[in-house]
């Protein structure tokens, strides 16, 4: 059985893994509103189609 003192580390890299792949999801795929409204955003996103 591991010791804790292996486990928590282990933990905390895995756990920035996630949000480093998080983070790569939203720069590809997130969109910035820019203070905009969502019936703008969806004219917009219409219109592009």
């Amino acid at each position: 059985m591991p010791s804790l003192s292996t486990e928590i580390p282990t933990a905390f890299v895995d756990l920035g893994c996630w949000f480093l792949m998080a983070r790569v999801v939203y720069d590809f795929l997130g969109l910035e509103t820019r203070g905009k409204s969502l019936e703008q955003i969806d004219r917009e996103l219409a219109a592009a189609d």
